[in-house]
């Protein structure tokens, strides 16, 4: 079986909460290669406001290898950078596609682009196991979560200079169809938005024991903090924004425009006829805009697994203090690492393949740095532990 046929085959789950039950999970294809990138220097880019730049470019990655396959991956997206499965007979166009978008975002942002691909095989070699589980929405659309040391242990040995792609020249622009960036930060309803990022601490390598960890701090947020929420939930806060210098950018970018000022023009006019829609709750061709926004906020990667547990909540500063207070003790008594970062409005990065319900995913993060800089109290406290 190709891969591409198995990871549609995958029975799904719908409910996050048996996302913690390493039961609902396979191993992932042998045959398929882990993809990851992540963004050089991204912390002192987001310490200098550069937040939007780092998701859209981590967003691409995902946008290209999607497009190029012409199928549902299982990706997740980190904020700064993402981690996909390919299968192995596409590996040479994703290679050129990757090599596009590390270009792309040298010339247009500024920002280095690491780049690894590692056979799967090998992950299985070194004794690590690699689990997949499909998680699909009430729309039709789904996610994929990871499971098992494989995600972490790829991280660390392709960020060690192992499986790194090479970096040569190519005139090839990367295919961004569907990849947008036009929703405001989305202020908090509660006061604060929350970023956690969650590592059960691996000491027996006790999958079961991990996941009964995952499933209690799911568990505690979900029924203890009434008031925590889903970031982009608060419909009011849900604001297309106009094109400006962004606009202009992002039609070079994804459309590869010769005329981009034509190119923000009819952005203007899309986002005119949308706000127009919206108010009124026109439909038009089977579109309905109030409707798109109801399936935009359950297509949202708020809650997901990647070999950690990542959350961007909205909450009150009560429930945003219990969550810390909790999460500390479980660090105190040797359970887990555990990084936060608190900001006041969510970051959102679509990839729109149609608008049909099931065809557009919602990429979330943290305003002022969210997952980045999360991801940096995480990985000082597990350098204090060593």
């Amino acid at each position: 079986m190709s891969s591409l046929n198995f990871f549609k085959n995958i029975k799904p789950i719908t409910n996050f909460t048996d996302a913690c039950d390493i039961a609902n999970y396979v191993d992932a294809p042998e045959s398929c290669y882990i993809l990851l990138t992540d963004i050089k220097g991204s912390t002192k880019a987001i310490e200098a406001g550069r937040y939007k730049d780092v998701n859209m470019v981590g967003a691409a990655c995902i946008a290209a290898c999607v497009n190029t396959c012409r199928a549902d991956l299982p990706f997740v997206f980190g904020g700064d950078g993402a981690t996909i499965l390919i299968p192995h007979e596409y590996y040479d166009e994703i290679a050129l596609q990757m090599a596009a978008v590390r270009k792309l975002s040298e010339e247009y942002y500024g920002l280095g682009l690491r780049i690894g691909m590692m056979p799967m095989s090998d992950i299985y070699q070194r004794g690590y196991s690699f689990k997949l589980c499909k998680y699909q929405y009430s729309t039709g659309a789904a996610i994929y979560m990871y499971g098992g040391e494989g995600p972490n242990a790829a991280d660390n040995i392709i960020k060690n200079g192992e499986y790194l792609l090479d970096d040569n020249e190519v005139s090839t622009h990367p295919n961004l169809t569907g990849l947008s960036c036009r929703w405001q930060p989305i202020k908090s309803a509660g006061g604060v938005v929350m970023t956690l990022l969650v590592q059960a601490r691996n000491q027996d390598r006790n999958q079961d024991r991990q996941n009964e960890i995952y499933r209690k701090i799911n568990d505690f947020i979900t029924n203890d903090c009434k008031q925590v929420s889903n970031p982009i939930a608060n419909d009011a806060g849900l604001k297309y924004t106009w094109p400006g210098f962004e606009g202009f950018r992002m039609a070079k970018i994804v459309w590869k425009q010769t005329d981009p000022l034509r190119a923000m023009i009819a952005q203007a006019f899309e986002t005119f006829v949308f706000r127009i829609f919206n108010r009124f709750d026109i439909t038009m061709k089977g579109f309905n805009a109030c409707q798109y926004k109801k399936d935009m906020q359950e297509n949202s990667d708020y809650r997901k697994f990647d070999g950690l547990l990542r959350m961007v909540l909205d909450c009150r500063n009560e429930e945003a203090q219990a969550i810390e207070e909790y999460l500390k003790g479980l660090h105190a008594d040797g359970q887990i690492y555990y990084g936060i970062h608190r900001s006041k409005a969510t970051l959102l990065t679509c990839f729109v393949e149609s608008v049909q319900p099931d065809k557009h995913v919602h990429f979330v993060d943290g305003d002022d740095g969210g997952y980045a800089l999360a991801a940096k109290q995480l990985k000082s406290q597990i350098s204090a532990s060593l």
